[in-house]
């Protein structure tokens, strides 16, 4: 029996120095099934509690040029190489103690060096008056800063221009403060003897103190009985139509019994090689799976998706992404498929993958068989193990008759 290998992809990796390893440099050939995570504790170990990670991916090989992006250590080595064509892997390791004091560091030269810039452009935008409340956030002092450029006066566009980067530096300001009152409250949360805790995306175990004085809303005393009555830190677990007198009348308090979401489902024109955008793996049968779109993504939409893809563990025949997801009519995958379906003809044509793969169980290194490729038009790949299993080529299209 012939021995198959996995998808493999050849990539440079820098490992930055820290206080554990000395700096590393390598040129390693990585199976695109692994994680980031996986390659770093290869080179620099277990990362430690107190420690950070920190890893940037880059389309080229030289840093200074090419596109990078901040990527999460979960993503999958062959996702990065197919969607961004990525090269080159650096990882950061730093301590909590380093990052705040290295954040400190460019906090601090950031308002060293446009403090000047800011105050003056405030001070022009207030008409030379005095006692001008500047701006703190260091997003928004760039913003100012770019705005005091000659070509901001150059054409209207720019000066119309100018007026939506003044807003966006406002919006700037205004979210740095909404970011403080969140921190402050999740401080709070979190010195509390019971801290709150996030169990889902719309639920949390909130623990509180009994009412001993009695004053309880005459509709919140079953809810209040079952409380007081459990065992200390036993869970309750809410009911509104056991622990309300009446259950919720407005229906968006109760949306997860009322609100039904569809599924979307892709059109007769939209699964066909011109549409196919990009390639997800099953978590199951790992076989390649193609993502669908009628119009080319933008880099923002590949971005989007990635991490949105990265969230969830996708199966052959299931929705890409839950209904509630921006992107999930934008991007689809083929519904009618099980994990025994072969790998789809769109997958070979797109060239977004490894057209090599066999067709049956998507190993590498498979075979077209030749004969049958003088009497087919398509004839699909087939490894050795899956002939011999007793497996046989998909075939579509003979020649001598009409498509």
């Amino acid at each position: 029996m012939a021995a198959t290998v996995a998808a493999t992809s050849l990539l440079a990796i820098r490992v930055k120095k820290c206080k554990h390893i000395s700096e590393k440099n390598a040129i390693l050939c990585l199976e695109n099934r692994r994680t980031l995570l996986d390659i770093f504790i290869d080179l620099h170990g277990d990362l430690p509690k107190d420690s950070r990670l920190s890893i940037v991916c880059n389309n080229s090989t030289d840093p200074s040029k090419g596109t990078s992006f901040d990527v999460y250590p979960n993503m999958l080595v062959g996702d990065l190489v197919g969607t961004f064509a990525i090269k080159r892997i650096e990882y950061s390791c730093s301590t909590e103690e380093q990052t705040v004091a290295l954040g400190e560091i460019i906090n601090n030269a950031a308002e060293a060096a446009t403090s000047k810039t800011v105050d003056a452009f405030q001070v022009l935008m207030a008409g030379g008056r005095k006692n001008v409340s500047l701006k703190t956030s260091s997003h928004a002092q760039a913003l100012y800063s770019l705005l005091m450029k000659p070509v901001v006066n150059s054409s209207v566009s720019w000066k119309q221009g100018a007026e939506d980067i003044k807003q966006l530096a406002e919006c700037f300001t205004a979210y740095k403060e909404y970011l403080v009152v969140q921190n402050k409250t999740a401080k709070e949360n979190q010195s509390k003897l019971y801290p709150v805790r996030t169990i889902d995306k719309e639920a949390t175990i909130e623990h509180r103190y009994g009412n001993l004085s009695g004053q309880i809303r005459e509709k919140y005393v079953d809810i209040n009985e079952a409380v007081t009555s459990a065992g200390i830190m036993a869970p309750v677990v809410f009911d509104e139509y056991k622990h309300l007198d009446k259950p919720f009348e407005n229906p968006v308090n109760d949306i997860f019994e009322e609100e039904e979401f569809e599924v979307p489902t892709p059109d007769a024109h939209l699964c066909i090689t011109q549409n196919a955008r990009a390639i997800v793996e099953c978590v199951e049968c790992r076989k390649p799976r193609v993502v669908y779109s009628h119009h080319k993504l933008t880099e923002r939409q590949i971005m989007s998706f990635t991490i949105s893809i990265s969230e969830y563990e996708y199966t052959c025949g299931s929705p890409l992404l839950p209904p509630t997801n921006s992107m999930s009519k934008k991007v689809m995958s083929r519904l009618n498929i099980n994990c025994d379906s072969h790998v789809e003809l769109a997958y070979y044509g797109s060239g977004l993958g490894q057209v090599d793969i066999c067709s049956v169980c998507a190993e590498p290194e498979a075979d077209t068989n030749a004969e049958l490729k003088k009497q087919y038009k398509t004839v699909l790949p087939l490894c050795k193990t899956c002939e011999g299993n007793g497996r046989v080529p998909f075939i579509q299209r003979p020649y001598g008759k009409k498509n």
